[in-house]
Formats: C-alpha cells, sequence, structure tokens
C-alpha cells in the first residue's frame, strides 16, 4: 500500500503539469468563480459583470499550470536587447495608460488579467513546443468539444436550461421566454439558441469552431488516434455549432471546412463528391427552413445599438487619441461620451475588438496590435502554413463584429489559446 502511495506521489510530481493542463482545457468552457462587486463594478448604480472581478475555476489550474511550467518555461528571447527594449516599452505605456485613466482600479484589474494571460501563453507557448503534448491538446479539447455539446444539443431539445449538477458547470437558468435570452426565428417559430455553459450563444459557437480547428491541426501529426472518435466529436461539434444559430461561427466554420477539405484531399472524385454534398445539404438546409432569413435579416434596434457604441467608441479615441481612455475603462466611459444617456442597454463593449482597443489604449496601443496580426499574418504565409493562417484571418474578421475575445473569461482564454499555439507553429 506503502508502495503504491510512493508511486501515485511519483508519477503525479513527474506529471503535474501535464494534469493541470489536460484540467485547465476540460475547464475552459466553465463559467464556475466567484464574483466579488467592489465599488468600480458598479455603473449608475447598477452592477456590471464585465467589471466584477471573478476568480474562475479555470483561473486555478490555469495558475498552477503556469506554476508548474515556470521551471521550463525558455526567457532566453529575453537576452535581446530589442525584445527588452520592447517590452520596457509596452510596461511604461501600461502603466502611464492605468495611471491616467478614468478609473484605475478597473484599469489595474485588467492589468492582473492581462498578467496572467501573458504568462499563461508563454507557459502554453512551450507545452506546445514539444510533440509529444498534441495528443494531451487533443484529448482535452475533444472531452471540451463532446461535454458541451450534449449541454448544447439538450438545451435545444428542451428548449431551456437543464439545471441540477449543470449549474456548478457555468450554466444558468433560462427558457425560450427569458428576458434579454437570445432567441432565433426559423419558419415564424421562435427558438431558444444553444448556451451550453457560456455567457452566449456566439461564444459557445467560438469555442466550438476554434476547437474542431485545433483538432484537425493536431490530427494530422497523430498517427495513432482512433478515427471514429474522431468523426464523433466533429459531427456533434458540428451539430451544437448549427444550434448555436451563431452567423459568424457557423459562415465561418464552412468556409474554413471547405477550404481545408479541398486541399487536404487528393482524389478529384472525392473533392468533386464532398462539394457536391455539401452544396447540396446547404441548398436544402435554405430551401425547407428558414435559415436565409436569419443569415441575411438583421434587427433594426440592434443596428442602431452597435452604430452607437462605434460612435461613442471614436469620441473617446478622438479626445483620448494617445492613450485612450484607459485599458478596461470602455464601459465606465460610457455615460460621459453617450450623448443623453439614457439606455441602460448601452452598457456594453463595443462590438469591434479594435475599435475597443482603440477607445482604450489609444493609436499607441492599437498600432502595437495591428504590427503583432502582421507579423504572424506575414510568418504563416512565408511559412505556408496556410490553414492556420485562415484560421488566423478568420478569427480577426470575427473580432469586427464581436467583442468577447477580449471582454469575457472564455473568449479571452480562447484567444491566448489559439494565439500561442500559432506562435508555436511558426519557426
Amino acid at each position: 500500500m506503502v508502495k503504491v502511495k510512493k508511486e501515485l506521489l511519483v508519477f503525479f510530481q513527474n506529471n503535474f503539469s501535464k494534469i493541470t493542463f489536460f484540467l485547465f482545457l476540460l475547464t475552459l468552457p466553465v463559467q464556475l468563480g466567484k464574483h466579488f462587486w467592489p465599488p468600480f463594478a458598479f455603473i449608475l448604480g447598477l452592477r456590471i459583470d464585465y467589471l466584477s472581478p471573478t476568480l474562475f475555476l479555470n483561473d486555478l489550474f490555469a495558475i498552477l499550470f503556469i506554476a508548474s511550467y515556470l521551471k521550463q518555461i525558455d526567457f532566453s528571447f529575453l537576452k535581446s536587447n530589442k525584445i527588452k527594449l520592447i517590452i520596457l516599452g509596452i510596461t511604461t505605456f501600461l502603466i502611464i495608460n492605468t495611471l491616467f485613466s478614468k478609473s484605475f482600479f478597473d484599469s489595474f484589474y485588467a492589468l492582473v488579467k492581462l498578467f496572467e494571460f501573458t504568462f499563461l501563453g508563454l507557459a502554453l507557448f512551450n507545452f506546445f513546443r514539444k510533440e509529444e503534448h498534441k495528443r494531451l491538446l487533443f484529448y482535452g479539447l475533444a472531452s471540451g468539444i463532446l461535454m458541451e455539446s450534449i449541454i448544447g444539443i439538450w438545451q435545444f431539445i428542451i428548449q431551456g436550461s437543464i439545471g441540477g449538477f449543470f449549474y456548478f458547470l457555468g450554466e444558468r437558468n433560462f427558457t425560450a421566454s427569458t428576458p434579454g435570452i437570445a432567441n432565433a426565428s426559423l419558419n415564424g417559430e421562435l427558438f431558444l439558441r444553444s448556451y451550453s455553459t457560456f455567457p452566449h450563444p456566439n461564444v459557445f459557437a467560438a469555442f466550438l469552431f476554434i476547437s474542431m480547428a485545433l483538432i484537425i491541426f493536431v490530427v494530422k501529426d497523430l498517427l495513432k488516434t482512433d478515427k471514429i472518435m474522431v468523426f464523433l466529436i466533429l459531427g456533434l461539434g458540428i451539430i451544437a455549432l448549427f444550434l448555436t444559430l451563431s452567423r459568424l461561427g457557423i459562415i465561418l466554420f464552412l468556409i474554413f471546412a471547405i477550404i481545408y477539405l479541398f486541399f487536404s484531399l487528393e482524389n478529384k472524385k472525392l473533392k468533386l463528391l464532398v462539394f457536391i454534398t455539401f452544396f447540396a445539404f446547404l441548398a436544402w438546409i435554405f430551401l425547407k427552413t428558414d435559415l436565409f432569413y436569419r443569415f441575411t435579416a438583421f434587427q433594426e434596434e440592434d443596428i442602431a445599438q452597435r452604430a452607437q457604441l462605434l460612435n461613442i467608441s471614436w469620441e473617446m479615441f478622438r479626445i483620448n487619441p494617445i492613450l485612450g481612455v484607459g485599458i478596461g475603462n470602455f464601459l465606465p466611459s460610457i455615460p460621459k461620451f453617450a450623448s443623453n444617456f439614457n439606455n441602460i442597454l448601452l452598457i456594453q463593449p463595443v462590438h469591434n475588438i479594435f475599435a475597443l482597443m482603440g477607445a482604450e489604449t489609444g493609436v499607441v496601443g492599437l498600432l502595437g496590435v495591428i504590427c503583432l496580426c502582421f507579423y504572424v499574418l506575414i510568418s504563416l504565409f512565408k511559412q505556408r502554413k496556410y490553414f492556420l493562417l485562415l484560421l488566423c484571418l478568420e478569427i480577426t474578421f470575427w473580432g469586427n463584429f464581436d467583442h468577447f475575445f477580449l471582454t469575457l473569461q472564455q473568449g479571452q482564454l480562447l484567444l491566448t489559446l489559439v494565439l500561442t499555439y500559432i506562435f508555436a507553429n511558426i519557426n
């Protein structure tokens, strides 16, 4: 018995980073966390979830993973004087940006999260550089897709939340008639869009899309992966993705899938069969259902609201062109920049990550991020990693129409995961 305990302890110590990495992936979709409500998390007396400092379960596993992998992180890049100068410049800018922000504590909390994701990215970058870890990435993402897809499909069938144990995974109590819930009209009937354990169906769609794309990349390098398991996971993921009724999520995944299949298949007849099946399937969906209306009709109220938020972000950028209003300060600044502010529904981030960065960090931060994007895209193109390039382009495109990659915990973790995977594959 003592010998078994010792062997288990040794195994746990030797594989602690792998265990915490897997648990991090498994809990990435989970919303379970402890929210805190200090004064800076309120606007006009209202609690704002985006501003609430929160300790999520996946934060704990992320921190444990960072701690377990800290000694293995390669910091040799810090020897470069150029890199040192860039880091010094970024650090100086962020300190000044925070000190001159409207709400210092909102900026400070945003910096803490940025610090966490930076070290998580460094740990993941080094973790992904080892080929032996690809199988672990596959199983972690596959488990997440399986769990979240079953929950999402179940919710769509019963048109409401499942409840019970799933509440502790982050599922909220809702039905199709809950005020403010995301619904979609199909064939004249209102349907609840699948949430799974995510705060919005669009975030769920992003998780499925990115996870399935990464699985496809990883499977290419895993010779012994069970193909039946891969098709089962991808099949469930695709069904769940369609049930989110996320316009961008579905369209971008279909574009990615059809391009991937076209260039991956060597048999011309098989390529033709795939194309015919694909377009026949799309034609059936759009002719037999009301999905065409779903993908072409937009509510005037939503468009007007998004346009107003874009105008507000422009005003913030125009008046504070160098530093912006401060990282994490878009929401606290809205009442000041919104003319005749009387709509609490406007207290939400602008649905464009570049407009959001421009408003919060000014031209300095925005140009820095744009330069980084171009560096990644050009590097992927030069190294002929076209599928990763396609994924990167689609995520960038998505960011022009939504904000969750920068404002929600699960979106931030997804972005950190996919970016570090891409960086790890840039030679």
